[in-house]
């Protein structure tokens, strides 16, 4: 029985699909439950890149996320990635074929010309030995902020902490892990109001 499988990107190595989708079902199922279950959680589907190898990326539809959380009049748009290494790579051109590809950065980018949507990632730093994660987001303004003042291709845990990034608790429950969904919504409007009052403007337009 395969346990996990790795997958290759220039630049490092990331988690397999199964360790990201645990992440990704573990995350949903707690944003479900949060907020008295008043949160609409909205997956968007993976590309099948079964149906044949002969069909080239140019014609693959690519989702603007992974997941889209309504609540009180806010649409939080949210990327999730996974890794057991210390940083996440990003690509700078199209090419790279990073961690974090380069459409995922645009489409997160574009989803800022309307109101009331929110959005970024959710960098989850999984330690298979210690049996931890270090879970955070971090929204697309800070992160092109860090990527534009940078010339690394990757960020880090700290990188994030440092650039406006917001922990979100994460729980080992024995062979799964619960993610408080409900203070990370609010940690997020916090830090949203926060940076309005320090700009003088609306933050997420």
């Amino acid at each position: 029985m395969v346990l996990f499988e790795r997958k290759y990107f220039k630049g490092g190595l990331q988690m397999g699909a199964n360790f990201g989708k645990k992440f990704e079902q573990d995350f949903a199922a707690e944003a479900k439950k949060a907020k008295e279950g008043k949160i609409f959680v909205h997956r968007l589907k993976d590309t099948d890149m079964s149906y044949s190898q002969r069909i080239t990326t140019y014609y693959t539809p690519k989702n603007i996320c992974d997941y889209f959380l309504f609540f009180e009049g806010k649409l939080y748009a949210l990327e999730l990635k996974t890794t057991t290494y210390k940083s996440i790579s990003f690509d700078r051109k199209e090419d790279d074929n990073k961690m974090i590809r380069l459409h995922q950065i645009n489409d997160l980018t574009n989803l800022l010309q309307y109101n009331n949507i929110i959005s970024g990632f959710v960098f989850n730093f999984k330690d298979e030995e210690k049996n931890t994660e270090k879970v955070y987001f971090m929204s697309i303004q800070d992160f092109n902020n860090f990527v534009y003042n940078t010339d690394k291709s990757s960020i880090n845990a700290t990188d994030i902490v440092l650039n406006g990034g917001i922990p979100i608790e994460a729980t080992c429950k024995r062979k799964w892990f619960s993610y408080n969904v409900d203070k990370m919504i609010d940690d997020i409007d916090k830090y949203v109001l926060s940076k309005e009052q320090e700009i003088g403007s609306d933050f997420y337009v």
